[in-house]
């Protein structure tokens, strides 16, 4: 389903995805399906959700690459962080590049982060 990066008016059709994608959770193969809220389709397999007992928005892949990848503390600072590199990203490994074991959340400060800023010309953007 790829319904656009922001249709809250999918918020429905993407909790009865999420839902159906629960049997992922089953046998510890993965987690996080049960306990998100999907608000995103990236329209490849994989989706944007907020982890409801923590809070944080963690990246969420059917094929499992990168599955549950801290991507922000919050929604606010996810977005706040995203934005800041011209919400820059598609795949899993992508967001990887912003982030690191250390600081798993996407840091718009972080080298990589700096170097797609440069590209997009917006090297002084939320400096």
């Amino acid at each position: 389903m790829d319904c656009g990066l922001w249709d809250l008016d999918q918020l429905t059709a993407l909790e009865q995805l999420r839902e159906d994608l629960e049997y992922l959770d089953e046998n510890g193969c993965r987690t996080h399906w049960a306990d998100s809220l999907l608000f995103c389709s990236h329209g490849n397999g994989s989706y944007f959700g907020i982890d409801q007992t923590s809070g944080e928005v963690i990246y969420l892949s059917m094929d499992g690459i990168m599955h549950g990848w801290r991507l922000g503390y919050d929604f606010a600072s996810f977005m706040h962080h995203w934005i800041h590199v011209g919400c820059a990203g598609h795949w899993g490994q992508d967001f990887m590049l912003f982030s690191s074991a250390n600081a798993p959340y996407i840091d718009h400060t972080s080298d990589h982060a700096l170097l797609v800023k440069q590209w997009l010309g917006m090297q002084h953007f939320g400096s």
